[in-house]
């Protein structure tokens, strides 16, 4: 499921209270306090990094099904697995039925049921189940190939117009912004930038390290990052191309807007916020070079 790929990763523990509530005041309360909102808060921050997952998502049915779990009896060892289980089946299910293939979910549980409760186990009549689930388990698995093909080279298809579709409007949102502005330049390369105040400093080399205090936007005016007016610290040569050539052409101290293509800034990979062909805007001052250290020379035996 989307959903679970998205977010297992981060999730040890969830909350199932949205309301407000007083203030814990032993260990165990803290721990559920604060894991709660520590929880709630990721998911919902990951799904706003990710609207394409979020539109999908219905977040009271999600904590709904939280909840189910965590009212469970967790003395009851077999009802947790149980409800593992069908939490499985319900993935699997899910497949099938968007492969195309309707799943009688009463019949299914009727003969988990019979098989679960009989008294004993025929190891030849289970064998001759086994031996005809084979195919029909192979046929439902090829159904379900075909359909995540599909579903890839729709999704490639409509990423790749997206793509062009944000190139585009890149491409036009400067050249209307240079026929408005005659002090926004260009470079070979294709960066335009604007000069707000030049530097008087050293301007940076390859490999230095540069404080930097920044704002990243869209085109649209979507702030995507921001060094919340403090100096971050980058490598020249671990930034994305158009960020790494003005730290490398302007002298420490320049204010500069910078417009960058998405060549020279995130392509078609695009990032969780930011979409790929995005043209980026950054305003940027740049800060006093730290050359690398040079490496220290063996010493003598």
């Amino acid at each position: 499921m989307i959903l679970c790929g998205a977010i297992a990763a981060m999730t040890i523990g969830f909350s199932a209270c949205t309301g407000k509530s007083d203030a814990p005041k032993t260990y165990g309360d803290s721990l559920a306090y604060y894991l709660g909102q520590a929880q709630g808060m990721g998911i919902n921050q990951q799904l706003e990094r990710m609207p394409e997952v979020a539109a999908n998502v219905d977040k009271k049915a999600f904590l709904a099904g939280v909840k189910t779990v965590l009212d469970a009896d967790t003395s009851l060892h077999g009802y947790l697995d149980g409800l593992s289980m069908g939490a499985q089946m319900a993935q699997q299910l899910k497949q099938w039925e968007e492969a195309g293939i309707s799943v009688n979910r009463d019949m299914l549980f009727a003969q988990l049921s019979a098989g679960l409760l009989a008294d004993s186990v025929n190891t030849e009549e289970l064998q001759k189940v086994n031996e005809k689930m084979g195919p029909l388990m192979e046929k439902a698995y090829q159904a379900v190939m075909n359909k995540r093909m599909i579903d890839q080279e729709n999704a490639a298809k409509a990423a790749a117009e997206k793509f062009e579709s944000n190139k585009k409007a890149g491409a036009e949102y400067v050249k209307n912004l240079m026929a408005k502005d005659k002090a926004v330049k260009v470079t070979d390369s294709g960066l335009a930038y604007k000069v707000v105040k030049m530097g008087e400093g050293a301007v940076a080399k390859e490999g230095d390290k540069i404080p930097v205090v920044y704002t990243g936007k869209l085109i649209d005016g979507t702030e995507f990052d921001s060094s919340k007016g403090q100096p971050v610290e980058f490598r020249t040569n671990g930034v994305i191309p158009g960020f790494a050539e003005a730290l490398t052409t302007f002298p420490s101290g320049t204010k500069v807007i910078l417009y960058i293509p998405e060549n020279l800034g995130y392509g078609q990979q695009g990032t969780p916020n930011i979409a790929p062909g995005s043209t980026l805007v950054f305003d940027m001052e740049i800060g006093e070079a730290v050359a690398p250290e040079a490496p220290k020379a063996e010493a003598a035996k």
